[in-house]
């Protein structure tokens, strides 16, 4: 088989890996129609009040961060579609309620550990939220030359 040969048998097979692709997302789109839970209408809802939350022993916030992994792995099984518009409206909404949650607890009242956990857990969800901006942004430049990815990622 020639080089040219090759090629053109390799194009063949990609075109219609792509052609399958298309068509199961697009059944997977169709089920997950059918099946779609709706997105809260409060957000700020699902996340509890965390000063309920916070022991008295070593770290005050160990259950907080416990319990903000658990939403998170919750959600990155729920929202499995990467990159999709449905994910990163959640992932948004997500930091933004789990930030606007710990700026409850009242920092001077916590011991050294419980201070130190609010400081890792508030620059990892403001570091998840710019990474997130980050990523809007990029995706708003690739906008023009892929016009139809929101919809193949839905």
């Amino acid at each position: 088989m020639t080089p040219v040969q090759t090629l053109n048998a390799f194009r063949a097979l990609t075109w219609c890996a792509s052609a399958l692709l298309v068509a199961s997302v697009a059944s997977a789109q169709d089920r997950a129609i059918q099946t779609k839970v709706p997105f809260p209408t409060d957000p700020l809802a699902s996340v509890p009040k965390l000063p309920t939350i916070v022991a008295s022993k070593g770290s005050e916030l160990a259950e907080v961060v416990e319990r903000y992994q658990a939403d998170q792995g919750v959600i990155s099984r729920r929202y499995d579609g990467v990159d999709s518009p449905d994910q990163r409206k959640r992932l948004r909404a997500f930091y933004t309620s789990w930030r606007t949650r710990l700026r409850e607890i009242d920092f001077d009242k916590l011991s050294h550990e419980g201070k130190a956990d609010y400081v890792l857990l508030d620059n990892h969800l403001r570091y998840n939220q710019d990474l997130v901006d980050r990523q809007e942004k990029q995706r708003a430049e690739m906008a023009p030359l892929f016009p139809f990815s929101d919809r193949l990622m839905a």
